[in-house]
């Protein structure tokens, strides 16, 4: 497993240029203005609103307590806590700007003859939804199947005035990471070993169109129309992946994360869905139900 030196190996002059060359690839390089709201009568609210300082886009409106994080901070803490395992780093926004993510890329593992890009990931919300929270994602290069877990929100991280505080909880989170992706990692390679079994289908299937298990079979009869066509989708998507993969619970699992990536996208917003949107819990059920089921799984707390 890949770990972190305690201390950094390169200079607070390389840190900044690699924090500049990250924001300007990402078009990330903005800051947020904290604004008080006012009533139309012109009477102040204890209500402020959050709003982009290169094309004044409002995020979001937040409380007096809510303090922000600029991008250039959090792409600043993710490089110098991590620069000792990776040179290669990468984000963007979603929704316009309301959250910002940033990456940084381990190396590439292979399961089962796929080839699967790995990235510890932070990501930030200025639209006050959420604290600064860490997870890591991965992706099968082969299909594009992209699956992200978070790891809880560090609260701590956005209140904590001192920036070496920061870059030292940052460093201890992504240590934690690393720990816990391995786990993950090992958890696939034992998917890939074990065949796909048709109780386990059911119980996925059943989840990812939210209905009792017991259920199943009445599909023909009870569901309606359009239900009906959505499973009938996806076992031709299921019957594709396990061709590509293998007839074993990791073909089920790319199943899985090939309809939320690619079938379940609304406006070509594909990494939002997986990341924050509904295919990130569908994804994460799918993964703890076939877990489940693994002779000897690899237990990881997130």
């Amino acid at each position: 497993m890949e770990t972190i030196n305690e201390i950094p190996t390169e200079s607070k002059e390389q840190v900044f240029n690699k924090t500049f060359d990250l924001l300007n690839a990402t078009q990330t390089n903005w800051s947020v203005n904290k604004k008080p709201l006012k009533c139309d009568d012109g009477y102040p609210t204890e209500s402020f609103g959050i709003y982009r300082n290169d094309n004044n886009l409002w995020l979001g409106t937040v409380g007096k307590q809510y303090q922000t994080m600029q991008n250039s901070a959090l792409a600043e803490n993710i490089i110098e806590a991590s620069m000792d395992i990776t040179e290669k780093f990468r984000g963007g926004s979603l929704y316009n700007g309301k959250k910002v993510y940033y990456q940084a890329q381990l190396p590439d593992t292979i399961v089962a003859n796929d080839t699967i890009e790995r990235y510890v990931t932070g990501l930030n919300s200025h639209d006050g939804s959420s604290s600064i929270g860490f997870g890591f994602t991965n992706k099968v290069v082969v299909c594009q199947n992209t699956f992200h877990l978070a790891m809880k929100d560090v609260t701590r991280f956005r209140h904590t005035a001192s920036a070496s505080s920061r870059i030292e909880l940052a460093r201890k989170k992504i240590n934690d990471i690393l720990r816990i992706e391995c786990g993950l990692m090992d958890n696939y390679k034992r998917m890939a070993d074990v065949k796909i079994s048709t109780a386990v289908t059911k119980r996925v299937i059943a989840d990812l169109f939210d209905f009792d298990e017991a259920d199943f079979d009445k599909e023909t009869s009870e569901f309606s129309t359009r239900k009906v066509n959505e499973i009938s989708k996806f076992k031709e998507i299921l019957d594709s992946e396990l061709n590509s993969h293998g007839h074993t619970l990791w073909g089920l699992f790319n199943a899985v994360t090939w309809k939320t990536n690619h079938q379940d996208v609304k406006d070509g917003k594909s990494l939002e869905n997986v990341m924050i949107g509904s295919g990130y819990r569908r994804n994460l059920n799918a993964y703890n139900i076939i877990v489940d089921s693994l002779p000897k799984p690899v237990s990881i707390s997130v």
